[in-house]
C-alpha cells in the first residue's frame, strides 16, 4: 500500500471508528423500551461510509472484506447496510430496503461492524480485551458516556495511588467506566508512570436475580470484589491477560470493588458487566451507581 494510500486508509478507519462508538453510545443510552432508535441511523450509515472509503469502496459498500465475521455474520450485515444507508437517505431506497431499520437490527449492525473494524485493527492490538480498550476508550468513549448520563450518582468511585500496594495518599475521581489503555505512560498527571494502584467502587442495581459475564482483563494485576467476598484475584505481575467469569446475583444493590496495579511497561485494564449471550450486552450505565456509604466499610452501598 502506497503512503498517500495507507494514510487515506487509517484516516477512513479512524472516522469510522468514531462514528461507530458515537452510534452505540446513542444505542445504549436509548430507552430501553423503545423499538427503534433513528438518531443511531446516521451514525452507522456514516462508520459504513467512512469504513468504505478506508478500502477504496466508496462507491459500493458490498465490495468491503469486512474482516472479522463469519460468512453468516457477513451476510447477515451486508443486508443490513443497504437498509441503514437508505434510512439515512444515502442511496435510493427500493424494495426491502424502505423503511427504518428497527432497534434490534440497528444493535446487530453496531455489534458486527464493531468486529471488523476490531479486526482491522494492527496486529498488536489484535487481542480481545486489548481491542476493546483500544476502540471503545482511546476514542474518548468513556467521557461522552458521563456526559449522556447526565447524572452525578452514575459511574465507579476511582481511588488512584502513587504506590502500587494501595497505600498512602489517593486522588479521588469519579470514572464512567473501569475500562483504560494507558500504554507507557500515567493514569493522570500527578502520578508515575510505573508501579501505581487503583481502586474503583460502584453499587451495581439489579432488578430481579441475574447470572452476568464479568469480563476483566489487566497488565498487570486484578482482583474483583463482590459485596466484600473477593471474587477474583489475579495479583500478580503479567502481559495483558483477560477471562470471563459467571457472577449470579440477586436482586438489589451489590458493592462491587475492583483493585488494579501496575508494575512496569504498558498499563490497561478492563472490567465489564454483561448480560451474556450470543452477543454478551453491558449493562446501561445507569445501573451503576456511587457508593453512598464508607466504600472501605460493610454499608458501602445502602
Amino acid at each position: 500500500m502506497a503512503g498517500a494510500e495507507k494514510k487515506a486508509h487509517g484516516v477512513g478507519l479512524a472516522r469510522a471508528r468514531r462514528a461507530h462508538a458515537a452510534a452505540a453510545l446513542v444505542l445504549a443510552e436509548a430507552d430501553g423500551a423503545a423499538t427503534a432508535v433513528p438518531e443511531a441511523v446516521p451514525l452507522l450509515a456514516m462508520a459504513i461510509r467512512h469504513l468504505a472509503r478506508a478500502e477504496g469502496s466508496v462507491e459500493d459498500p458490498s465490495q468491503l472484506s469486512l474482516p472479522g465475521l463469519e460468512p453468516e455474520e457477513r451476510d447477515r450485515l451486508l443486508a443490513l447496510m443497504p437498509r441503514i444507508l437508505a434510512a439515512a437517505g444515502d442511496v435510493t431506497a427500493t424494495g426491502e430496503e424502505k423503511g427504518l431499520p428497527d432497534r434490534d437490527a440497528l444493535e446487530d449492525a453496531a455489534a458486527l461492524l464493531g468486529a471488523v473494524l476490531a479486526a482491522s485493527q494492527p496486529a498488536s492490538l489484535r487481542d480481545r480485551a486489548t481491542r476493546m480498550v483500544a476502540i471503545a476508550l482511546a476514542l474518548g468513549v468513556a467521557g461522552l458516556l458521563l456526559a449522556a448520563v447526565g447524572r452525578d450518582d452514575v459511574g465507579w468511585q476511582g481511588r488512584y495511588y502513587q504506590q502500587p500496594d494501595l497505600s498512602g495518599s489517593s486522588i479521588v475521581r469519579r470514572d464512567p467506566r473501569v475500562e483504560f489503555q494507558w500504554n507507557n505512560g500515567p493514569p493522570l498527571p500527578d502520578l508515575p508512570e510505573d508501579d501505581f494502584s487503583v481502586r474503583w467502587d460502584t453499587c451495581l442495581q439489579l432488578g430481579r436475580q441475574q447470572t452476568l459475564e464479568a469480563f476483566l482483563g489487566s497488565n498487570d494485576g486484578i482482583r474483583l470484589y463482590v459485596d466484600g467476598e473477593l471474587f477474583v484475584d489475579s495479583w500478580f505481575d503479567r502481559s495483558f491477560t483477560s477471562q470471563s467469569y459467571a457472577l449470579t446475583l440477586d436482586a438489589g444493590s451489590h458493592h462491587l470493588a475492583v483493585e488494579y496495579y501496575d508494575r512496569a511497561g504498558e498499563a490497561g485494564v478492563v472490567a465489564r458487566f454483561l448480560e451474556p449471550g450470543l452477543r454478551p450486552v453491558p449493562l446501561p450505565p445507569e445501573r451503576f451507581r456511587l457508593p453512598t456509604g464508607d466504600p472501605d466499610g460493610p454499608e458501602a452501598c445502602n
